[in-house]
């Protein structure tokens, strides 16, 4: 559907995107197909948020089937034509914060990879970022604003653009940014350019040999079990220093999807962690460990961290 054909229709429709749900629509052509191109030969897709439906038309030539999941129902027409058209396409009005995403994908097609895409409204961008890392997914396509994809690439612990959100992402994904999309690409225009970023699943391996990893990962499965800091790090098995160590680009040496993107990032550690999914309790015997932290934060859970706290908690893993 071009600008002008999206424009029109809504007007007809007497429809005003709203502002309260971010609703601004991705019209030019070019941008797209680029999101389109991305998607894997067989492959099933959540998207997230069709509303005119510009993305989920291109996105219906490459999957094998799309959900798409809407909060508005004014949009009822402009999806329902494309779903007479699409027989692959599949619309749930419903908010997608609600909904069990990974129950809902495997009783759809239980063994085709899943894909998300999401023209990502800014009001849930946190929230749904955090179910993103317990879905079964190849990766997630998410049109991002300028400032959550600048947080979201913040590198290192002295960056005080990094937040709670974006560890959490550079924990549980790699991230890439595949494309600028100008605000002028948008109706109505954005208030600020936009990225199309890229979240891979990092492969379990890597938080079996990336210490760091291993125990940021351990530290946001904890959340909801509001236990300190240090008992949830003392649960963690360290070998000995001498075990394998292997660098990103080896550990992703057969992922096709990385090498696509030739992603850069490197990461070497000078020891290795096995990763322990037993209860949170401390091993007898073992001295605690506690990165030379303060007891204020060692003392309290993960969840209750401020930005300040968890920046100093990273630097000392980093140190360690």
């Amino acid at each position: 559907m071009s600008a002008d054909t999206t424009i029109l229709r809504l007007s007809e429709a007497d429809i005003h995107p709203s502002e309260g749900l971010s609703q601004h629509f991705l019209i030019e052509s070019t941008d797209i197909q680029h999101i389109a191109r991305q998607i894997e030969p067989g492959a099933c897709v959540l998207e997230v948020g069709p509303g005119t439906g510009n993305i989920t038309t291109a996105l219906a030539v490459h999957a094998k089937k799309i959900i798409g999941v809407e909060i508005d129902p004014r949009f009822t027409p402009f999806l329902a034509n494309i779903q007479s058209k699409h027989s692959n396409v599949q619309i749930i009005y419903q908010n997608v914060l609600i909904l069990n995403l990974k129950k809902l994908m495997l009783a759809a097609e239980p063994n085709a990879p899943w894909q998300i895409v999401s023209n990502l409204p800014f009001n849930i961008t946190e929230p749904f970022l955090k179910a993103l890392t317990d879905l079964p997914i190849t990766d997630a396509i998410l049109i991002l604003g300028q400032s959550m994809t600048e947080r979201l690439m913040a590198d290192g612990p002295l960056n005080d653009l990094l937040t709670k959100t974006a560890v959490m992402a550079q924990t549980f994904f790699d991230i890439s940014v595949t494309r600028t999309i100008p605000k002028s690409h948008f109706y109505p225009e954005s208030a600020t350019n936009t990225s199309v970023v890229v979240l891979t699943p990092k492969p379990a391996e890597e938080f079996q040999t990336n210490p760091k990893l291993a125990i940021l990962r351990k530290l946001f499965l904890s959340e909801g079990r509001h236990v300190p800091i240090a008992q949830v790090i003392n649960s963690i098995d360290l070998p000995s220093e001498d075990g394998p160590i292997r660098d990103k680009a080896a550990r992703n040496r057969h992922s096709r999807r990385e090498a696509r993107r030739a992603l850069k990032n490197t990461a070497t550690w000078g020891s290795f962690i096995n990763l322990v999914d037993n209860p949170l309790d401390m091993s007898a015997g073992r001295s605690p460990r506690t990165f030379s932290l303060p007891k204020s934060i060692t003392d309290q859970p993960f969840a209750n961290l401020n930005n300040h706290e968890l920046r100093s908690l990273i630097a000392a893993i980093d140190k360690n």
